[in-house]
């Protein structure tokens, strides 16, 4: 959204006395997007998109399916968010891990590769 919409719905909000916050962001769906960079060496950016207010949960997973790291466990607004993930600070090595989402009733999990 441009500078110019979000005071154009500023000054909307501010009239009629409402705000929708879908309004501002136009975020529709719950959506997870692949890390980047990938592979990675030390950090890489988790991506995502949720529609709705809610709890949000983002883990990290080990090849083998077992949690590595709660990156995410918090009430968050609806919007775009974006998590750093350091893989120094989590004492990671090389490999392959996956990352998965969880809001409401979505769930998704994504792969990601470290190359030390």
């Amino acid at each position: 959204v441009s500078d110019f919409e979000m005071e154009s719905l500023r000054l909307i909000a501010k009239k009629t006395g409402t705000f929708n916050a879908q309004d501002y962001i136009g975020i529709t769906d719950y959506n997870l997007l692949q890390n980047y960079p990938n592979p990675f060496n030390p950090t890489t950016s988790i991506r995502y998109q949720i529609p709705n207010s809610g709890r949000v949960n983002l883990k990290l997973f080990d090849i083998l399916g077992n949690e590595i790291a709660v990156l995410v466990d918090k009430e968050q607004t609806p919007g775009e968010y974006n998590h750093q993930l350091n893989s120094d600070e989590l004492g990671l090595t090389s490999g392959v891990y996956f990352y998965q989402l969880k809001s409401g009733s979505y769930t998704k999990t994504m792969k990601m590769i470290l190359v030390k």
